[in-house]
């Protein structure tokens, strides 16, 4: 048991003010007090029991058998932590294998580096490892004792006596040929250096080297395959690597070995869905259709549903017809990315690429019938340009995901190169418009964007439109309003939305509906400290286009809700066109009532048709509740914010 305070401390206690409290509470039934002895940290005492009327010397011989017991229950959790930390260290010791040490801070320069192991070398138990230098690190029985040694034999440089078959990390000593000070080591665990190689693979495939990326994932399974049955080595962990070994080499055309990894990652781990997709594209790129298209199958029975099996179904299908040449567009299609593809890779001239992608957004549209209320039309139909779904997945499909026409998205001095950057984005646009998958598969390149849109002084009118085109394009895409909501590209964008757009394309109508669909004061506060950005949305809201005008109005109404968006709209200077916007919305809303707000003053002439009811100003009570629910969204936000 834990000694008690002596007596000395008792008399101190005694007369201390707070045990005469702590005593009348324990006289009183307390159930829960603190009593601080000396310097130590304060102890908890609790359900201290003394009998009514007890004497002093009672109450304290109950108070230190208290702290007696509760001494001993700290006691033994100390010891329980003890107990589970050395069992911890136990098994951490048997689940250790290290891959290799690593010596660092050792006096004696030649001992510090990488210790690899020594083949299959092993010594009293444990592996023998050896440094590039020649220098060893081996657990070793000399004169009735052993532990780990770091020496040149016969030459001890480093020693720690221990029968642990994990060197330690520290408290080395230094023995009779080696320099102060001890060196400190770390050892490395296999599954820990298939990690660092796999991240390492990861950095390089993400820059676009993929060779390296193909050596870093074999270096991490070849470390796993010498340590085989090492503790954390999971057939999921080895599964990923050869996935991501076989995304590798399908980006480096090496389809025969990508189909081998993506099989080896489907052995360890047979519901690794992307490891299917995988060997569906290499064995697609070998024209094994067939082959590819069951592999597809297999994936959607393991995940029923999943998105990029689904896309890659679409655009196998879309490459069949493609083939069969029973689609006249999809055909032209192929011979013209065909083309683009092998003048890309050889790098042609800019003009050559330019000439080129001005053919592919004509062939990505075509026309559809759309009914029309209109009775002088025959046949309620009418003719639209509308995206051509399967010419857009074959685009997909033939640029990699797009990846073929990303360098093509930066920013070019003006001329020839310019030309081919607005022929670009054009050719992207179309591709993506309206296509969910051909969306998300370019999410990862909207960034490019930016610099784009940034560069608005270097740049022409015409790219900027075009890239903001491909913006809107991408509008209900998160990618694209992070863009949106960036204070740098504020400036390009609304200066592109300046200029007034009647085409048929409609590139205010995407842009404008898709910042009141997002609803971010943020966004709209950065947009309207652009000079003349105010202009622009109060006349998209005057606008008779209605595709248009609705968002325009319900943006000028989500401005309202801001203090800083209702100051940067200038509503002061604009109230009567505050009053005209709300006059234009609810003119299509029937009538209920009329208000007489003001009559003809005393004295003046009478009105000219002689009817006393001319000479009342009349107000209309309207029923708004008729109106599009986006008119009465935006009525109630601007009537919020005048509020």
């Amino acid at each position: 048991a834990a000694a008690g305070p002596s007596a000395a401390e008792v008399e101190r206690l005694m007369s201390d003010p707070r045990v005469r409290e702590l005593q009348y509470k324990l006289a009183h039934g307390g159930e829960k007090f603190k009593l601080e002895v000396t310097n130590e940290k304060p102890q908890e005492v609790r359900n201290i029991v003394v009998p009514e009327g007890a004497s002093e010397e009672e109450q304290m011989a109950a108070l230190q058998r208290a702290m007696e017991e509760e001494a001993r229950n700290k006691q033994r959790e100390a010891d329980e932590e003890a107990r589970r930390a050395a069992a911890a260290k136990a098994e951490r010791i048997a689940q250790s294998d290290p891959w290799c040490y690593v010596l660092s801070g050792a006096g004696t320069a030649a001992a510090n580096g990488t210790y690899m192991r020594d083949g299959t070398a092993v010594k009293n138990g444990a592996r023998v490892y050896v440094n590039e230098r020649g220098f060893l690190l081996s657990h070793e029985v000399v004169g009735g004792g052993e532990g780990w040694i770091v020496g040149v034999a016969p030459k001890a440089y480093y020693g720690f006596q221990t029968t642990d078959k994990l060197a330690p990390e520290e408290g080395w000593a230094v023995q009779e040929h080696g320099s102060s000070p001890a060196p400190r080591v770390a050892h490395v665990e296999p599954r820990m250096a298939v990690e660092a190689a796999k991240r390492e693979g990861n950095a390089a495939f993400k820059k676009g080297d993929h060779a390296a990326a193909v050596q870093r994932y074999g270096e991490a399974l070849e470390t796993a395959a010498a340590c085989s049955g090492a503790h954390g080595l999971s057939d999921e962990l080895l599964a990923v690597l050869h996935g991501n070994r076989a995304e590798a080499r399908l980006q480096l055309g090496e389809h025969a070995e990508a189909e081998g990894d993506a099989d080896a990652a489907l052995e360890l781990d047979p519901c690794f869905v992307k490891a299917y997709v995988r060997r569906a594209k290499a064995l697609h790129a070998q024209e094994r259709w067939g082959a590819a298209e069951a592999a597809l199958r297999d994936a959607l029975d393991v995940s029923p549903g999943a998105r990029e099996v689904l896309a890659q179904q679409e655009e196998y299908r879309v490459a069949a017809l493609a083939r069969s040449g029973k689609e006249a567009v999809l055909s032209e299609l192929s011979g013209l990315l065909g083309r683009l593809s092998a003048l890309v890779r050889r790098k042609g001239t800019a003009s050559e690429v330019t000439s080129l992608l001005r053919q592919l957004p004509s062939l990505l549209a075509s026309l559809k019938t759309k009914p029309t209320d209109d009775l002088a039309v025959p046949g309620g139909l009418i003719y639209e340009s509308a995206p051509n779904h399967d010419a857009q997945v074959y685009v997909r499909l033939a640029t990699n995901g797009f990846a073929l026409l990303a360098p093509l998205l930066r920013p070019m001095p003006k001329g020839a190169k310019e030309e081919l950057l607005g022929a670009a984005l054009e050719t992207v646009a179309a591709a993506v418009r309206d296509c969910p998958t051909s969306m998300s598969a370019f999410d990862k390149y909207v960034p490019q964007l930016v610099p784009i849109l940034r560069a608005k002084a270097a740049t022409s009118l015409e790219v900027l439109r075009s890239a903001v085109r491909l913006l809107g394009a991408m509008g209900v895409r998160a990618s694209a309003r992070r863009v949106m909501h960036d204070p740098a590209t504020a400036e390009g964008l609304m200066h592109v939305l300046s200029f007034p757009d009647s085409s048929s394309q409609r590139l205010h109508v995407a842009i404008i509906a898709a910042l009141e669909d997002m609803r971010d004061t943020g966004t709209l506060a950065n947009l309207l400290a652009v000079e003349g950005a105010p202009e622009t949305f109060w006349r998209e809201a005057h606008s008779r286009n209605k595709d248009v005008n609705g968002p325009s109005r319900g943006l000028i109404g989500t401005a309202m809700t801001s203090a800083v968006c209702r100051r940067r709209l200038g509503l002061r200077e604009r109230t009567k066109r505050i009053v005209e916007l709300v006059e234009k919305m609810t003119a299509d809303a029937p009538v209920r009532e009329e208000y007489v707000v003001a009559r003809r003053a005393a004295g003046a002439a009478p009105a000219a048709t002689g009817d006393d009811d001319d000479d009342e100003v009349k107000w209309p009570l309207r029923d708004v509740a008729a109106l599009p629910e986006s008119d009465t969204r935006a009525l109630g936000e601007i009537a919020r914010g005048l509020a």
